[in-house]
């Protein structure tokens, strides 16, 4: 697949926030989601992986926060670009190690970005909460089935 988008003339890029979504799985092998995540991500790094043997990342777009960033002051928040940067190399020694991802660095990592996604995750939590009185009860009622799951604050 991407040999033929490579001769179509196709760039193939990566989401960091994706990357980041699937890593956040790989930081305990009990999650439930931990084997679809590995699988997914290596899938993806296959698939995004830079054409160049030397350069060990994924070709990914940025944070939409970093385009933002980058439109209004010229530049991108350091952290976004060394969060893409982290992600990709995570994303892509997943490409080349998994199943076996049980290094130390790659583990810390991992849940260091598990534990920031949590944050980002109760946050957006936390904002939908405030605009609930906003909404119906059904609709809060929805929310609490959606965000059911032992990965999100409770509700």
């Amino acid at each position: 697949m991407r040999i033929a988008a490579n001769q179509r003339g196709e760039a193939i890029f990566a989401s960091p926030t994706v990357i980041w979504e699937l890593v956040a799985h790989l930081a305990n092998k009990e999650d439930r989601s931990y084997n679809r995540s590995m699988k997914a991500l290596v899938f993806l790094a296959h698939h995004a992986a830079a054409w160049s043997a030397n350069d060990h990342r994924l070709q990914c777009v940025p944070f939409g926060s970093a385009l933002t960033c980058h439109a209004l002051f010229g530049k991108a928040a350091e952290n976004d670009t060394r969060n893409a940067l982290a992600l990709s190399q995570m994303a892509y020694h997943a490409r080349l190690h998994a199943p076996d991802l049980s290094d130390n660095a790659f583990v810390k990592n991992a849940m260091e970005f598990a534990d920031q996604m949590n944050e980002k995750e109760r946050a957006w939590v936390i904002s939908m909460q405030r605009l609930g009185s906003f909404s119906s009860s059904a609709d809060q009622g929805a929310l609490q089935r959606f965000f059911a799951d032992e990965h999100f604050l409770p509700l």
